[in-house]
């Protein structure tokens, strides 16, 4: 972080890239999505506790790798950045996703609910909705900083 703090912290850094871990009942998988594989690579992370599966992308075109994550989950968060217009105009986008594209995902993995996040301020939230609905029938949330989802 900038600037440097003084002191100095033993850090242990574990990425855990295609592969599943568990922990007390816990159990999380890790997937690496497509996004820009040259600079850095990102994850689709499946968790599970009980009963319940919650699925969190991180940013990522469109990939199966998302829709077997996203298997039945109760709740699936994903990033939402590609604007319908720049969708309707350029097609999919190599490393982010469009609101249509997460509906797709939702309904093709069974999905129960579907966060919309990591938005930008070029659509409303009704135009959101109406995207992800085309694919997706449903409940959908476009997420909020700090809201709460419960499953």
């Amino acid at each position: 972080m900038v600037p440097e703090r003084a002191e100095r912290y033993l850090i242990k850094i574990f990425e855990y890239k295609n592969q599943t871990r568990q922990f007390a009942g816990l159990k999380i998988t890790g997937k690496v999505v497509p996004h820009v594989p040259q600079h850095f690579s990102s994850v689709a992370w499946r968790v599970s506790l009980g009963k319940k599966i919650l699925m969190y992308s991180g940013d990522s075109g469109f990939s199966e790798k998302l829709i077997t994550s996203a298997r039945n989950a109760d709740i699936a968060v994903v990033e939402a950045s590609v604007s319908s217009k720049m969708f309707e105009e350029l097609g999919p986008r190599p490393n982010h996703l469009s609101p249509y594209e997460c509906g797709l995902i939702a309904a093709k993995a069974g999905v129960k609910k579907l966060v919309l996040s990591h938005l930008y301020d070029t659509a409303t939230k009704g135009q959101i909705v109406k995207e992800a609905r085309k694919n997706f029938s449903g409940k959908i949330i476009v997420s909020r900083d700090l809201e709460v989802v419960r499953a």
